[in-house]
């Protein structure tokens, strides 16, 4: 998120306030909010909420959490429209906080009813979704926004802004070291269990089932350099090359 810091004192009632570009986070609300809609609807149209919530009848809960219960039908699906459309309120800004509210309650129980549907993602959507219950995001592109004052329009503190971008910057340092084990960069996991459900394509069915498939695709370390990262190492992981490549570009900042 690039924003423009301006610095600007906020008003005397919080003094130690500084006013930035609300721009960026904004747009980000916006972004989140549509993309949620979107995961949301694709989430019923695959079936899995009969799949995964409606249909078994045990579920491993999270500790604490054993009363957290799917809702009897039709209500499941009403929770997952109700859902979606606060998500699309969001996105739109239309009362964003309400409808981020609304959604962080909803989004949150569907969580917490099945550990082993469990992703780092959705604790990280919980947590943005919460966030912006807290922080105001609509003083820019929200079509309902609340009422605005002459000093946030269009700007927001800046200790908000770097609150946003630090959740980001938490959520996937803390994933990149959970990956740091066998599973990860030895057998390819879980990526050589996802590719399994593609071994009925068409020519490409068996390769997609090969163990190798999983390890390396030629076309990652491409996707990588031009995105702008200095090298890419595909799995299982050989430990001298790793090394090598962490000393080759390690060597010109120590000098």
């Amino acid at each position: 998120m690039t924003v423009t810091e301006s610095a600007i004192p906020a008003s005397s009632s919080s003094s130690s306030a500084v006013l930035v570009d609300a721009a960026s986070v904004a747009l980000f609300r916006r972004a989140f909010g549509l993309l949620m809609c979107a995961a949301t609807i694709r989430f019923a149209a695959r079936g899995w909420i009969d799949e995964i919530l409606g249909a078994p009848a045990f579920h491993f809960t999270f500790t604490g959490f054993s009363w957290v219960q799917p809702l009897p039908q039709p209500w499941l699906y009403v929770q997952y429209a109700v859902m979606a459309l606060a998500a699309l309120a969001l996105g739109l800004g239309v009362y964003a906080r309400v409808a981020s509210g609304v959604y962080f309650v909803l989004f949150t129980w569907a969580e917490l009813i099945e550990k082993a549907a469990y992703l780092n993602h959705y604790f990280f959507v919980s947590l943005i979704a919460l966030l912006l219950t807290i922080v105001r995001t609509d003083q820019l592109f929200a079509l309902v926004p609340e009422r605005r004052s002459v000093v946030d329009h269009g700007r927001i503190d800046r200790r908000w802004l770097w609150l946003f971008r630090g959740q980001i910057i938490v959520v996937y340092f803390a994933a990149g070291l959970a990956k740091v084990d066998s599973d990860w960069l030895v057998h390819a996991e879980p990526l050589r269990i996802w590719l399994q459900d593609a071994g009925g394509w068409p020519l490409v069915g068996p390769l997609m089932t090969s163990t190798l498939t999983a390890h390396a695709m030629k076309e990652d370390r491409t996707r990588a350099i031009t995105s702008g990262f200095s090298d890419h190492i595909s799995k299982p992981i050989n430990p001298k090359n790793l090394v090598d490549s962490i000393l080759t570009h390690a060597r010109p900042q120590l000098h």
